[in-house]
């Protein structure tokens, strides 16, 4: 390109930062139709047009000069909803016409397709990981909607708290009437299964969705506004980091947990309250720094790219570009880290319950997969030497936990080898 390319294009660039886009089109496809193979401009041109059919155009023959030019092929997917490798027209529209006559540049060709991008497709039909993940999630998820049939709740009775037939302090095998047998103090441990499953679910999608929002936020505006206030979150995000999330909970339990509650006897005492949300606010407050700088990282890439370059000089505002642009083209490993963390999540939520920490004060066991394993904790290993003789009172329970944290992890795990470029 010679200087006078050069110059051009940088006047362009002023004329649009002015909010004058007409004459910088105008510009820009003078400056086209001297080097129909200047990418940069192309680019550029696709931000000052307003048709959008033209905006595409130029976008395409972005693609059609430079395959690998992702700005470009992002820009192209948002835009037209589909994929990015979109076949040109074989009319392209009109281009602003220049001062004075000019040849009209040559159609471009269909832009190709990454050549990583059909094995990863085929890579995600045929992965015995993805389909394993997916087969077990979703078997405890009809597990869970069909808890209704499978172990309908009593009536008068709320469902989130398991039902007992006695007060036997002794585990009652299976049977026809209850297929996986009764918890000590006769809690029916099907019941309990079925719906602990569906409580799985919503606590591990609602506190990893709440990491997830509160850790993009907050990496996006670290990422994006860089400089002192991105020294600033990080310092924060790494004070968070130094905290071991179950010393963090076990201290906002016991500053928070209990309250002042009047007994029949007219007695006021301290009891547990509200251990489970306090747990689940621990779990949120001090699990969002990975998302936070995940997105952080992927943004540091993403600032300094040319079409990053070419939304600042069209003048777009700097919350539309990071909202629009930057962070749909930041997201890789979102996903992937967020189907993990379900699993953890209620991992960790079972560890708490079976140190005690959810117990109600009233007798009742709610339908918690964690609740059961403490309750079953006694009869693991018996006095009389049999490890296996109370195999019910856990063995159903510690498998559907292991296999809801493996099925997300698998998921998660795929995802990264589908989703990866790097890997192919």
């Amino acid at each position: 390109m010679d200087m006078t390319g050069k110059d051009s294009l940088q006047q362009a660039i002023e004329l649009a930062r002015a909010g004058e886009t007409q004459r910088a089109s105008v510009i820009l496809a003078a400056h086209l139709r001297r080097e129909p193979r200047d990418a940069r401009a192309w680019l550029l041109l696709s931000y000052t047009l307003d048709e959008p059919e033209r905006q595409l155009y130029a976008l395409r023959r972005v693609l059609a000069i430079e395959p690998g030019n992702w700005a470009a092929r992002a820009e192209l997917a948002r835009r037209t909803a589909a994929p990015a490798a979109v076949a040109a027209p074989s009319e392209p529209p009109q281009l602003p016409a220049p001062a004075g006559p000019a040849a009209p540049p040559p159609a471009p060709g269909p832009a190709p397709l990454p050549p990583w991008l059909p094995a990863r497709r085929a890579r995600a039909r045929v992965s015995p990981s993805l389909l394993i993940g997916i087969l077990l999630v979703s078997i405890l998820a009809l597990l869970a909607l069909a808890a209704p049939l499978i172990a309908p709740t009593p009536e008068g009775e709320s469902s989130g708290i398991i039902p007992h037939y006695g007060v036997s302090p002794l585990p009652t095998p299976p049977s026809a009437e209850h297929p996986l047998g009764l918890l000590p103090n006769q809690y029916d441990l099907l019941y309990g299964l079925v719906w602990g499953a569906r409580r799985a679910f919503v606590a591990g999608l609602l506190v990893t969705a709440a990491r997830l929002l509160l850790g993009v936020a907050l990496g996006l505006l670290s990422g994006y506004a860089g400089g002192w206030l991105d020294s600033l979150l990080m310092r924060i995000t790494d004070g968070f980091l130094s905290f071991p999330i179950m010393a963090a909970a076990m201290v906002m339990v016991s500053l928070y947990g209990v309250e002042l509650f009047m007994f029949p006897d007219g007695i006021s005492r301290l009891v547990p309250a509200r251990e489970e949300s306090i747990v689940v606010a621990a779990l949120v407050i001090f699990g969002w720094m990975s998302y936070a700088r995940l997105i952080r990282g992927n943004l540091l890439a993403e600032r300094e790219k040319e079409y990053i370059q070419a939304a600042r000089a069209v003048g777009l505002r700097p919350l539309r570009i990071a909202l629009r642009h930057m962070l749909p083209n930041a997201s890789e490993g979102l996903f992937v880290l967020a189907a993990s963390d379900i699993g953890a999540v209620v991992v960790l939520l079972a560890t708490f319950a079976f140190l005690g920490f959810f117990t109600s004060p009233f007798g009742f066991m709610e339908a918690d997969w964690g609740q059961m394993l403490s309750a079953a904790r006694n009869w693991i290993i018996n006095s009389s030497g049999g490890a296996l003789k109370y195999w019910y009172t856990f063995l159903p329970v510690s498998a559907a936990i292991i296999l809801f944290s493996l099925g997300w992890n698998l998921i998660g795990d795929s995802l990264r080898d589908t989703l990866d470029p790097y890997l192919h």
